[in-house]
This record gives structure tokens, C-alpha cells and sequence, in this order.
């Protein structure tokens, strides 16, 4: 499969009906980001890759994100799925570089009429940072437009 993404310059978005495999492309494109540090926000818990640590801790993932060297694949399966850890992971990914986030579910946290200052940052101001946003969606209709079009 052909796909170009330049990574930490570009943001993406996948959207699709229920089925229709975008977790399978979501983890196709997460296991050709192979020298990109990512940091996987996953909802349902579909993502896996052999290269990847799985952790359910938020503590956990930037603890681990910062305390080794390399090229990092962290897979974030979030126990508890509250907007604050939602805002939390944003926030984080916000205050690091050169790093990938990939978002899950996007549209169970932000909608056209309510959009999280913390997700606004990383589309907004996070390419300047070298951060990109990969989000994933069931109901493009709801994402926010900056979303779709930055």
C-alpha cells in the first residue's frame, strides 16, 4: 500500500462506517512509521504492533516516553476513558516533540460544538512543534472543521 505522510509535519485524518477498516489502516500506517516516535490513543483497544508497549496508565506512558531512548511506540489503552485523561493525553503529546499522536474515537471527545482547548492545541499549534495528529473517527460529520482541514 502506497501512503505518504510526512510525519511530524502533516496531520491525518482517517474516517470511515463502523467495519470498514480503519483500525486495520491505522495500524498498517503505525507499523510503517517504524523511526517516528508514537504515542497511540486507543479507545477500543484494536491497535497492536510487535514494536509497541501497551500501557493503561497515563502516568505510565509519559514516564516511559521520557525515561528511554530511541524510537518509542506506545500504545495508550486508557482504563479509565474520562474526558480529563482524554485532555490529559493532549496536553502531554503538547508539551513533547517530534512525535505522532494517534486518537482513536476522536469524535467521542470533540465535536463541531464542542472542541477541547488541549486537541485544538495539537491541531492548531503542534506541527510547528513537529508534533502530527493521525485522528480516527466513525462521524466525520461531528469532527470539528479545523480537524478536517488543517
Amino acid at each position: 500500500m502506497e501512503f505518504s505522510f510526512k510525519a511530524y509535519d502533516e496531520d491525518c485524518v482517517i474516517v470511515g462506517m463502523k467495519g470498514s477498516g480503519k483500525s486495520y489502516l491505522a495500524n498498517e500506517i503505525l507499523r510503517g512509521l517504524t523511526q517516528v516516535n508514537v504515542i497511540v490513543y486507543d479507545f477500543n483497544y484494536q491497535f497492536h504492533d510487535s514494536r509497541s508497549v501497551v500501557l493503561h496508565n497515563i502516568d505510565e506512558v509519559f514516564k516511559l516516553y521520557d525515561s528511554t531512548q530511541g524510537v518509542k511506540h506506545i500504545i495508550f489503552q486508557p482504563f479509565n476513558k474520562s474526558e480529563e485523561t482524554f485532555t490529559r493525553y493532549c496536553d502531554e503529546i503538547f508539551k513533547r516533540s517530534n512525535i505522532v499522536a494517534m486518537i482513536d474515537e476522536t469524535h467521542i471527545y470533540v465535536s463541531k460544538q464542542k472542541i477541547l482547548k488541549a486537541y485544538n492545541n495539537l491541531i492548531l499549534s503542534g506541527r510547528p512543534r513537529g508534533i502530527s495528529v493521525i485522528s480516527i473517527s466513525s462521524r466525520p460529520r461531528n469532527l470539528p472543521n479545523n480537524a478536517l482541514t488543517n
